[in-house]
C-alpha cells in the first residue's frame, strides 16, 4: 500500500493514498488538515475501536466508522460517477488506516516545529528574549493556579471533615 506526504508550492499539507483508499488522503487534507488535536482525536477513537467498542467520527464533509477490524470512511456530499475514480465510500483495514492517520500526525507535527523554527529565526533576539520571558510567565501563572486549586480543594476537603 503506497501513500505520500507533502507540503505544495504554497506549504499547504497534501496526501496521495493508493486506490482504492484516495478517500483516505481526501479525509487527511480537507478534514483533519494541521490538527494535531484531530490526529489525537482519531487515533484514541481507532484505540477505542480495537478494543471492541464501535466508534463513529463526524467531520464537516466525512464520516468514519470504526470497528475492531475496519474503519468505513464516507463523504457524505461525493456523488459517484463515471467521472470521478474516487468512490464516495471506502472501507479500510483498521490497522492501516492508523498507520496512515500516525504517518500524517508526524508529518503535521514536524512540519509545526519547523514552521515554528523558522518563524523564530526571523525574529531579533530582543523579540526572541520577550517571547520567552512571557512564555515563562504564563508557565508560572499556571504553576500558581494550580497551587491556589490544590489548597483550596485542601480546605475544602478539611472543612467537609
Amino acid at each position: 500500500m503506497d501513500f505520500r506526504f507533502y507540503l505544495d508550492k504554497h506549504g499547504f499539507p497534501r496526501a496521495e493514498v493508493e486506490s482504492p483508499y484516495e478517500l483516505v488522503g481526501l479525509l487527511l487534507v480537507s478534514e483533519i488538515d494541521r490538527s494535531i488535536y484531530g490526529c489525537r482525536q482519531l487515533l484514541s477513537l481507532i484505540g477505542k475501536a480495537r478494543a471492541g467498542t464501535k466508534t463513529e467520527w463526524n467531520g464537516e464533509v466525512h464520516q468514519v466508522i470504526m470497528t475492531r477490524d475496519k474503519a468505513i470512511i464516507e463523504n457524505e456530499y461525493m456523488i459517484e460517477s463515471r467521472d470521478c475514480s474516487i468512490s464516495p465510500r471506502c472501507e479500510i483495514p483498521l490497522i492501516l488506516f492508523e498507520q496512515i492517520l500516525t504517518k500524517w500526525f508526524e508529518f503535521i507535527r514536524v512540519n509545526q516545529e519547523d514552521q515554528l523554527e523558522f518563524l523564530e529565526s526571523q525574529k531579533s533576539d530582543a523579540e526572541m528574549a520577550r517571547i520567552q520571558a512571557q512564555r515563562l510567565e504564563r508557565k508560572r501563572m499556571k504553576a500558581k493556579k494550580r497551587m491556589q486549586d490544590s489548597s483550596r480543594l485542601q480546605q475544602e476537603v478539611r472543612n467537609y471533615r
